[in-house]
């Protein structure tokens, strides 16, 4: 009976998620302590993309990565830096510069697939103030067409930019 209830905790922890600029407690529990504490480069508009995946039959994801505005992609598993080649660099800048994170939302609505693997991304822009600003969306396939466009378009070019490099 623990593993039913546990499951239906997980399961709830899913459902309705929104765009936040400041890390809440409420992530769900599948990515407790995953989010990594990078930061985007010092420039004003400077930013820091994670792609954090969790779940699936095995349980550990498709693999966690993160690009920031320079050009640096770093796969976390094992830990591998690599350079982001400069034309797809430059179309990650402008889905950033046309994205609205802060409307980044997921309609309310509990998960109903209990081992599709589930997806979070924190996108961590520099303001000009030189404070940082946090904003995430998470889904699974079954949310998937509830995700924001814009965190969507952001999430396939990244994991294209992955995929490419061969990690």
């Amino acid at each position: 009976m623990p593993i039913v209830a546990m499951l239906c905790a997980l399961t709830a922890a899913i459902g309705p998620v929104a765009a936040w600029t400041q890390p809440r407690a409420d992530v769900p529990i599948i990515f407790a302590g995953a989010i990594r504490p990078l930061q985007p480069p010092d420039a004003a508009g400077a930013w820091q993309l994670q792609v954090i995946t969790r779940g699936g039959l095995g349980g550990g994801g498709t693999g966690d990565f993160a690009i920031n505005s320079t050009g640096s992609m770093t796969v976390f598993a094992p830990d591998t830096t690599v350079a982001v080649q400069a034309d797809v660099l430059g179309r990650l800048r402008e889905y950033v510069s046309a994205s609205t994170p802060a409307q980044w939302t997921v309609k309310p609505g509990t998960s109903i697939c209990s081992d599709c693997v589930t997806t979070l991304i924190a996108l961590r822009v520099r303001t000009p103030e030189g404070g940082v600003q946090t904003y995430t969306a998470v889904w699974d396939p079954t949310m998937r067409a509830n995700v924001s466009p814009d965190a969507l378009r952001l999430y396939d070019l990244a994991v294209r930019v992955r995929q490419a490099v061969g990690r």
